[in-house]
């Protein structure tokens, strides 16, 4: 469980990685609070820690900008029909699986959005992150 010091760092965490300040009321709307109760509810979190779901949550959350994991990691998925499909998955926030149909980077598509991209309001281009992604890729295949 997080500690109030871990999620007064989680928002200076948050601002390194999306470029833009995060208030306790933007963070307690992402993690779901109310209007009226998110920027109270944050506090309260840096005060005394949080506890229950939105610890979780925010572990969770956490977990996403933890910069000692690698940015993408990838793999293929062997389809018994015939359709193999590999994917990239990014690591960090915000976190998503990439799949890329009979190896067509052309073709790629979103799978899921493991995060909210707009959730935290970030500065990023999300096509920014996507492009590093395909990027990651092109270049595994090389190697």
């Amino acid at each position: 469980m997080m500690t109030a010091v871990q999620v007064k760092n989680l928002r200076r965490e948050i601002y390194y990685i999306t470029g833009n300040q995060v208030t306790p009321e933007i963070l307690g709307r992402a993690m779901g609070l109310s209007e009226k109760r998110a920027a109270r509810g944050v506090r309260e979190w840096e005060q005394f820690g949080p506890s229950g779901p939105a610890g979780v949550a925010l572990t969770y959350l956490a977990q996403g900008l933890n910069t000692k994991l690698p940015e993408h990691i990838h793999g293929r998925s062997d389809d018994d029909g015939g359709g193999d499909c590999d994917y990239v998955i990014r690591l960090r926030w915000p976190r998503f699986i990439m799949m890329i149909p009979e190896r067509q980077i052309e073709q790629y598509f979103i799978a899921q959005w493991i995060d909210d991209p707009n959730a935290l309001n970030s500065r990023r281009n999300m096509d920014d992150f996507i492009l590093r992604a395909k990027e990651y890729w092109l270049e595994a295949q090389i190697e």
